[in-house]
């Protein structure tokens, strides 16, 4: 009996870490997504990055290091390349690569989201 209760323990700990973690996952990449709407429309050259841009960046580098925990590395990596595109094309006023690199940001933080969210399709 006191190893079944025990073990019944052990899994609603293990289900409220999973969903806690989803919650905290999807926290963080619905901000990115918030933030990136708030990036500037056309790059600038030789201006310096725009605020809303280092404030992503800044979000990003804190929030990432929780995320090393719980999240395959390939999607850390994805979004911090992607941010670091964004931030280089900008400041040397590559338009189109400035937009491809915001459209791979938006995929990148959807890929997250979906692979960590407490769905079916996350576990296929």
């Amino acid at each position: 009996m006191k190893t079944t209760l025990l073990s019944l323990i052990l899994l609603l700990a293990i289900l409220a870490f999973t969903y806690l973690n989803a919650l905290k996952v999807e926290s963080i990449a619905d901000k990115l997504l918030a933030m990136e709407e708030s990036f500037p429309e056309k790059s600038q050259e030789k201006n310096p990055p725009h605020k809303n841009l280092l404030l992503a960046e800044d979000f990003w580098e804190r929030e990432q290091k929780v995320l090393l925990l719980t999240v395959h590395t390939r999607y850390i990596s994805s979004i911090s390349q992607s941010l670091g595109y964004i931030l280089d094309y900008y400041q040397n006023g590559s338009e189109s690569d400035y937009l491809a690199a915001r459209s791979q940001l938006v995929l990148a933080l959807n890929s997250l989201k979906t692979a960590d969210s407490l769905s079916m399709l996350s576990f296929i």
